[in-house]
């Protein structure tokens, strides 16, 4: 991602008049890694309603911030297992949900037969994502997301991959 920025002035109330006044620089990756944080806290927001809520639209929104955050030239740092995701989406290949639904045991969402002592109810990576063909080229990013992510914490996986693209992003 390009290091564009720009300085932007912010003026407390009675700026001059002995209010608090600053310079603030923003960076296109500092405004793409906001919007990707976002994109995650709405996925942990419809989690933490206890409810198995249809989040596509919001995990793919938080797959393209990330793709933009990590792009450099024309490779991406996405982690491929996330790249295959992201793909997925773009492509239109995507014909399951994302995500299984793990019921936790909070208190008042317990689900007999179906949650898990001592977890709280959370979207998890699906094990099973059906897609239709995959090119040669995404072999490995489908074995990266088998063996990285499938299972796991949505919201806990994209977190962690925001903070590792945050570190490779300029300033």
């Amino acid at each position: 991602m390009a290091n564009l920025s720009r300085k932007v002035q912010l003026s407390g109330h009675g700026a001059g008049q002995g209010g608090a006044s600053a310079i603030l620089t923003v960076t296109q990756a500092g405004r793409v890694a906001a919007a990707a944080e976002r994109a995650v806290d709405r996925i942990a927001a419809k989690e933490a309603g206890g409810i198995a809520a249809d989040a596509f639209a919001e995990i793919g929104e938080a797959l393209f911030w990330l793709y933009a955050l990590g792009a450099h030239g024309r490779t991406s740092r996405l982690a491929p297992g996330l790249l295959f995701a992201r793909n997925q989406c773009a492509h239109g290949n995507i014909v399951s949900q994302f995500t299984e639904w793990q019921y936790g045991a909070e208190l008042g969402r317990l689900v007999l037969g179906r949650s898990r002592l001592g977890t709280r109810s959370a979207y998890l990576w699906s094990r099973n994502l059906q897609t239709q063909t995959v090119s040669t080229r995404s072999t490995s990013q489908r074995a990266s997301y088998r063996n990285h992510f499938a299972g796991k914490p949505v919201v806990d996986t994209l977190r962690a991959e925001l903070v590792r693209l945050r570190k490779l992003s300029p300033r």
